[in-house]
């Protein structure tokens, strides 16, 4: 496999994973927000002085961007006419 390869593949691996990750906490709810890195550590009394709701929704909207800018890279342009698998 060459390096066109590769990178087609990164990428596309990077953004499945982004697009899953963004739909479990979009199923989750508010209790995907012990998926939110540091979120679980907190005290009791600190986690709930914040909106669990909204922390979920900013999170699956930032997982929604990198998926779709990870597939950024992957879409045919005038200098790259042909998927590496079609070489």
């Amino acid at each position: 496999m060459n390096m066109d390869g590769v990178a087609f593949y990164s990428c596309l691996s990077l953004a499945g994973l982004f697009f899953l990750l963004a739909l479990l906490l979009m199923l989750l709810g508010e209790k995907g927000a012990i998926l939110i890195s540091g979120f679980n550590t907190w005290p009791k009394s600190k986690r709930d002085m914040y909106d669990k709701r909204k922390l979920v929704s900013d999170q699956a909207r930032l997982l929604w961007i990198w998926h779709l800018s990870s597939l950024l890279p992957i879409l045919p342009h005038p200098c790259y006419t042909q998927l590496p698998h079609q070489r």
